[in-house]
């Protein structure tokens, strides 16, 4: 199901990955004091290096071989913020991908009607199966499987995501 569509939002595929790679990065980087903190820790995300890939195409690798409507971007990030609020993760430029994989496995979990199966999101995503799973279980487990947004919420979201992406553009909207 398509949520902009539902809440007759036009919202394009380009528009919702830019705004979810401007987001995140705001996220790492308010987090790289916190970050030089946690150096001598891997946590379950993080890899040993910061990745090649930007977010940006992270992001438009899923939308190209994936069945995934936009809605699940911003989607992704209500979890995200979920995930952030309880302390369950600290976005950093080392987990950042592998945290937008299974944000966006939960979302499309939630969202679309037909999906691949953990295996294929393993494999678009460079990981192997049982680490996806791992991943999955300890986001559901940590927030009690509450992974339901109301359309309001999701609402909210989406314009204060437009708002700072504006912003980061050098737009000043309200």
């Amino acid at each position: 199901m398509y949520l902009d569509i539902v809440l007759n939002i036009n919202l394009d595929m380009s528009s919702a990955i830019d705004m979810y790679s401007v987001y995140t990065k705001t996220l790492y980087d308010k987090s790289n004091i916190i970050n030089d903190k946690l150096k001598n820790t891997l946590k379950m995300f993080d890899s040993l290096n910061v990745n090649n890939v930007s977010v940006k195409d992270y992001c438009y690798r899923f939308s190209k071989y994936l069945k995934i409507s936009p809605s699940c971007f911003i989607y992704a990030i209500c979890i995200l913020d979920k995930c952030i609020d309880k302390n369950i993760v600290i976005v950093t430029s080392t987990n950042i991908l592998k945290l937008t994989l299974t944000m966006l496995l939960l979302s499309a979990k939630m969202l679309e009607d037909d999906i691949y199966n953990n295996e294929y999101w393993a494999r678009l995503g460079g990981v192997d199966l049982t680490t996806i799973n791992k991943f999955e279980k300890h986001i559901l487990e940590s927030i009690d499987y509450k992974i339901h947004f109301d359309l309001l919420e999701y609402k909210n979201k989406l314009n204060r995501l437009r708002n700072a992406y504006l912003k980061s553009l050098g737009c000043y909207y309200n």
